[in-house]
């Protein structure tokens, strides 16, 4: 037919603008030092002293527990006192080097035990940087102070605990939440612990919480075999 084309029309293009990719917003301070804390702890050599005080509440009534803890890289010594609302008070000592551990009672002979036992070194299993989280900056005393949080180790295993009537501790969960400075110091932290044991057969809710204070951080520390 008269005017009739078999040619193909051709279509338009529309054009689209590429969508710019959101400039990623830069790592805070606390961030910074999170990372930087996450650092120290990995590089396997970091040292410290650190106190510790705290309580034991729920299935054991009145038990405060203070003492000290020294670290350098895996290796720890651990020195608690166990105080209950009557005397005695009993000391209670962990040695770890190497593959080795040590546990000793009441200043008696040192036993060598388990080294599959869980450590009670306070940044142990701090395998991946998404285990260390930070939560909040405060400024205190001219300086800002970062909170970080983390399961951390069991600074105070409940099967430590020096009680002839507690059996068949369980740790449900942990927390540990640590300050550090901007350099990833770690200045102070608090711990918890919630689990649950046997009181005399008798099934317990049992927590853990204490405070720790770090110093000698970076120092020279050796931790000997008893």
């Amino acid at each position: 037919m008269a005017g009739c084309s078999d040619a193909p029309r051709e279509l338009a293009t529309l054009h689209i603008d590429p969508t710019p990719s959101p400039t990623p917003k830069p790592p805070t301070a606390g961030e910074l030092a999170a990372a930087a804390f996450y650092d120290r702890v990995q590089g396997g050599k970091l040292t410290y002293h650190a106190s510790i005080r705290g309580n034991v509440a729920g299935a054991i009534s009145g038990l405060s527990v203070e003492g000290a803890i020294d670290v350098a890289g895996d290796d720890y010594a651990e020195d608690v006192t166990f105080a209950f609302i009557t005397p005695p008070k009993v000391p209670v000592s962990v040695r770890v080097v190497g593959t080795r551990r040590w546990l000793r009672f009441e200043r008696g002979a040192w036993e060598k035990v388990s080294s599959s036992m869980a450590s009670n070194s306070p940044f142990a299993d701090l395998a991946a940087e998404d285990g260390v989280q930070f939560m909040r900056t405060e400024h205190v005393g001219g300086k800002d102070l970062h909170h970080i949080s983390m399961t951390g180790g069991l600074i105070i295993a409940p099967d430590l605990i020096p009680a002839g009537n507690l059996t068949n501790e369980r740790v449900n969960k942990t927390n540990l939440e640590v300050v550090v400075d901007d350099a990833g110091t770690p200045l102070t932290a608090s711990w918890r612990l919630d689990g649950e044991a046997r009181v005399s057969s008798q099934l317990q809710g049992i927590r853990i919480e204490v405070d720790l204070t770090f110093t000698k951080v970076g120092s020279k520390l050796t931790i000997k075999a008893p």
